[in-house]
């Protein structure tokens, strides 16, 4: 698409890009359902300047990224609603991902009681500590509805060269 005449799904943008290709979403909301970003296709996603772009995970998916060459995953300055267990799963992102001025609005625990929901949770499957090298920065993580014991902002293990800074937690 283009600025002018945007894609009207991110479904429709994610299947016709290239791995070197950035999305830019216009103002608006996304019902995703969830989606992966991994090599084959563009897995840089961003808000247009000024717009407000708002992916709706509609409590039935989540953002998948299991990334191994550069550039680096990214969400850029979008709203993420609708989470459950899992906003973002890192699983791994050995080339990186980056995750700066998100708002994650809002989350509820899953079927599975204590499994650790989080907006963000990065898997450790006793890979190395540097599986996903995570840039966390200046988000704001909301509400996150729990029906057990514990629901976290972050649930990261093997997150080595990782920084996580600036962010606010509700």
């Amino acid at each position: 698409g283009s600025r002018t005449l945007p894609y009207r799904s991110l479904a429709y943008a994610l299947a016709h890009s290239a791995a070197s290709q950035v999305v830019m979403l216009r103002k608006g909301t996304y019902v995703t359902g969830g989606f992966s970003l991994g090599n084959s296709r563009a897995k840089q996603i961003i808000a247009a300047p000024d717009e407000l772009a708002t992916l709706d995970l509609n409590r039935s998916g989540n953002i998948s990224v299991n990334t191994n060459i550069a550039p680096a995953a990214r969400l850029e300055g979008v709203d993420v609603i609708h989470v459950r267990q899992y906003g973002i799963v890192s699983d791994p992102s050995t080339a990186g991902l980056v995750v700066r001025n998100v708002r994650f609005v809002d989350g509820e625990e899953g079927d599975t009681p204590s499994e650790n929901p989080a907006f963000i949770h990065g898997w450790g499957d006793s890979q190395a500590a540097w599986r996903h090298k995570l840039l966390v920065q200046d988000n704001d993580f909301g509400t996150y509805r729990m029906k057990s014991a514990g629901a976290y902002a972050l649930t990261l293990f093997d997150a080595g060269e990782s920084l996580v800074e600036n962010n606010q937690i509700h």
